[in-house]
């Protein structure tokens, strides 16, 4: 009987030794945590984006790379936009004072102009320094622009035969980039500086804890 229990606590003993074995390895796959939540979408597998060729208010191109080693928060818009475009950049802006130097990585605020016949950069430059001197005005052709805003899931519609006034349809998310320079989070409408901030730190965290 003696012989018969010990083979039994041996047999057991190997058991939980390989469970134990089989759990640690597997548990890279188990241990990531789901998305937090937002106000908007945030992807559990971030979407890469391809390359594409913009000039910044400055001049200076600005492609994939200059999405690289930073968060970004990106919004498309225009100059002339009598309402959300101010009223988000504004939100930027009380975002920067709330975060300062928090962020590591650090955070860029990018404002695309979908209006590049009005939105010269000598034109993007006031416009975007007024809100935060920080904050990056961009544009290019409408090539480049649609193929950097597909890659978004932003739509966008310039009606410029309706005069020198014409309006132009525009997306109101805001777009979240990671540091790896991949499309991380759609932020959704009403924006305000506090929401942003708490969806920021939620996705900069689990994005920490899961690197």
């Amino acid at each position: 009987m003696k012989k018969s229990r010990g083979l039994l606590l041996a047999s057991v003993a190997a058991l939980v030794l390989g469970a134990g074995v089989w759990v640690g390895w597997m548990a890279p796959f188990f241990g990531s945590s789901p998305a937090p939540k937002a106000n908007g979408i945030v992807f559990d597998e971030p979407r890469p984006i391809d390359g594409f060729q913009l000039i910044d208010h400055k001049g200076r191109n600005f492609d994939a790379e200059r999405l690289r080693n930073h968060w970004s928060l990106i919004y498309f818009g225009f100059t002339n936009c009598p309402d959300l475009c101010p009223m988000a950049l504004a939100q930027f802006a009380q975002l920067d004072e709330e975060l300062g130097v928090e962020p590591v990585p650090p955070l860029q605020y990018v404002f695309v102009s979908v209006d590049p016949d009005r939105d010269a950069p000598d034109r993007l430059g006031p416009y975007v320094e007024f809100f935060l001197p920080e904050l990056i005005g961009v544009t290019g052709n409408k090539a480049e622009l649609d193929n950097f805003a597909s890659q978004l899931a932003v739509g966008f519609k310039v009606h410029s035969g309706a005069g020198d006034n014409y309006p132009v349809d525009h997306s109101n998310a805001i777009l979240l980039i990671n540091p790896a320079g991949e499309f991380q989070a759609v932020l959704t409408a009403p924006h305000t500086a506090e929401q942003l901030a708490a969806d920021f730190r939620a996705i900069h965290k689990w994005y920490q804890d899961s690197g």
